[in-house]
């Protein structure tokens, strides 16, 4: 979802982030393939490992990317389409200096509900990252085990599969408290992503 989301951002690496359009908007044409519940836990993962911020502004959810200027350059536009982040965003997008956690608030359960865990409506803080998450492991290799493991869930082609997983995480530095767990979900959506849509035949 990370590039799909990035076609979505202004010059400013701002974007909405209701899960509702970003399913429709992301994920057009995928029908009941994609669920709103994967959205949300997807945007919950990017959020945790601190790709993207969010943000509430007049009742409604944005979000924006950390790492945007430095990979896309400035912005050519003057200014955003979307409402400017609160300060402390900004502030902490420049200097990866997380809020600690005695000043972290606490985030309202429709917050919560909907996937976006980074920002407090009320007092727009950031909360720290879950503890235990770690990068990709030095020692995390497709072993029989996890081999038989992806081929029981349905995968064909597990050491192709494993390419794309490894070579996914390691480029986004994705942090995962449980990377066994982390392989069996992608092995998961995978298989789910494989299966036709409904309806569509001899595509």
């Amino acid at each position: 979802m990370f590039w799909r989301m990035v076609t979505m951002a202004d010059d400013f690496g701002r974007f909405e982030a209701e899960p509702v359009l970003l399913l429709s908007l992301a994920f057009p044409g995928f029908g009941n393939r994609i669920k709103l519940d994967n959205v949300k836990a997807w945007l919950n993962e990017l959020v945790a490992c601190d790709h993207v911020r969010t943000y509430v502004c007049n009742c409604k959810h944005y979000g924006i990317f950390t790492n945007w200027e430095r990979y896309q350059g400035k912005a050519r536009a003057k200014e955003s389409k979307y409402p400017d982040p609160p300060a402390n965003i900004c502030e902490q997008m420049q200097t990866k200096v997380l809020v600690s956690e005695s000043e972290s608030v606490s985030v309202s359960e429709s917050e919560s509900e909907i996937g976006i865990g980074a920002v407090s409506a009320s007092a727009s803080r950031c909360l720290p990252p879950p503890k235990g998450k770690r990068p990709w492991p030095p020692d995390f290799e497709l072993s029989d085990d996890r081999k038989r493991k992806a081929t029981e869930i349905g995968v064909r082609d597990p050491e192709r599969e494993w390419q794309k997983f490894r070579a996914r995480n390691q480029s986004l530095g994705t942090r995962y408290a449980n990377w066994d767990r982390a392989w069996e979900n992608w092995c998961l959506k995978a298989v789910e992503f494989a299966k036709p849509a409904a309806g569509i035949v001899g595509l």
